[in-house]
């Protein structure tokens, strides 16, 4: 594992809102310091130099200075902002070279799955990272996972997965780290005319009905309710001719 320096000033106070946000504005981030039998330490580095370290690696080893000493420290937390995305606070664990620690370690794949290739299926990640536990000078930068004969259906656990000599995987061995599965189809529903389904054909009225419930071009039946109008020549039902 990489070792590389950081530079950090001490705190004298620590929180408040409007010192944090001028700090933050001079490109620096506060950050705390804990672990070993140190009691916890206030400090702050600048933005550009944490970033640097940490696309190196997220569990690249630090030699932490500041005034009056140093700390061999790594990285356990970044916090970004919500929306800039900066770096707003950081968490780094002070570690001892000659003993042990847990940390994750990203997973990389390599070579290409035949049940990809050659039989149309989708690779589904369980896990993207293991937890190993190692010296911290032994920490890999990514553990690769070989998927060169991965058929569809097949999937890879924690007890295929090889490791440098010195790493022990702290992940459960029957936990599926990958799989290639089968797509899953989308299903389209036809959408059936109700008059197609009954064998009819769709009658539509035409006009618009009045305020009445009557359609509008047509004319009302006669009911008890409506006088009969008499025809030109006739006289209306039940009366007899008129005499000239």
């Amino acid at each position: 594992m990489e070792q590389t320096k950081l530079k950090a000033e001490l705190r004298t106070k620590i929180g408040g809102k409007g010192g944090l946000s001028a700090m933050r504005g001079e490109k620096n981030v506060p950050c705390i310091v804990y672990g070993g039998k140190t009691p916890p330490m206030a400090v702050s580095v600048h933005e550009k130099e944490l970033l640097k370290i940490w696309k190196g690696g997220s569990n690249t080893i630090i030699t932490m200075e500041f005034p009056g000493g140093s700390d061999t420290v790594i990285v356990k937390k970044l916090q970004r902002h919500v929306i800039r995305e900066n770096i707003i606070h950081a968490d780094f664990q002070r570690i001892s070279l000659a003993d042990k620690i847990d940390v994750r370690v990203h997973i990389k794949l390599t070579g290409e799955s035949p049940g990809v290739k050659l039989n149309g299926g989708l690779i589904e990640h369980s896990l993207r990272e293991l937890k190993v536990r190692c010296l911290p000078t032994d920490i890999p930068k990514e553990i690769q996972v070989d998927i060169s004969a991965l058929e569809l259906g097949h999937h890879i656990v924690v007890r295929d997965v090889k490791v440098p000599a010195g790493v022990e995987i702290m992940d459960e061995p029957s936990q599926v780290l990958i799989s290639v599965i089968t797509p899953k189809e989308e299903k389209v529903e036809e959408v059936v005319a109700a008059d197609a389904v009954a064998g009819q054909p769709e009658v539509i009225a035409k006009g618009k009905k009045d305020e009445e419930g009557e359609t509008a071009g047509e004319k009302p039946a006669a009911g008890k309710d409506a006088a009969a109008k008499p025809v030109a020549g006739k006289s209306a039902p039940g009366k007899a001719p008129e005499k000239k």
